[in-house]
């Protein structure tokens, strides 16, 4: 990851995102857009709310960089915004011997599991009880400080 750091503002309203959105949402949705954007322009990304009309992008950076942001931004299609607002976090675990495999973001547990399983390399969660048969995973939703906490 560069050493640049960016800040994009986002509309504090929740409704901006959807009309049935609520604060908890609007909140899920700036740090799943952080973590999208850090990760695609390999920078660290702080999202944060304002009483604005659209988002934007705060100079401070690179230029190339605050513009390479702003157009993708700009041209991100609706399904990827939809997405970021319902990923929740998810803790997987085994339920036999109680290990925890991880914590995984996701639109619904069913995804959670599909995610973790290519993570080790397998299609989806079905391909991979082809291979480990069994039905002895626990899927729990977790905030995201619970997620860092596992992950780290």
């Amino acid at each position: 990851m560069t050493s640049q750091s960016v800040t994009v503002i986002i509309p504090s309203d929740p409704l901006t995102i959807g009309p049935v959105a609520t604060a908890t949402d609007l909140d899920r949705y700036a740090e799943n857009l952080a973590g999208h954007l850090s990760e695609r322009f390999d920078c660290h990304v702080r999202v944060r709310t304002a009483s604005t009309l659209e988002t934007m992008v705060e100079r401070g950076c690179d230029d190339r960089l605050r513009d390479r942001i702003k157009s993708h931004l700009a041209a991100m299609p609706e399904d990827v915004w939809l997405r970021l607002i319902a990923l929740r976090w998810y803790r997987i675990d085994n339920r036999e011997s109680g290990l925890c495999l991880g914590a995984y973001q996701a639109t619904s547990e069913a995804d959670a599991l599909d995610v973790m399983a290519r993570d080790a390399g397998y299609r989806d969660h079905a391909h991979a009880c082809e291979a480990a048969p069994g039905d002895d995973l626990t899927v729990a939703e977790i905030d995201s400080s619970e997620a860092r906490k596992l992950n780290d």
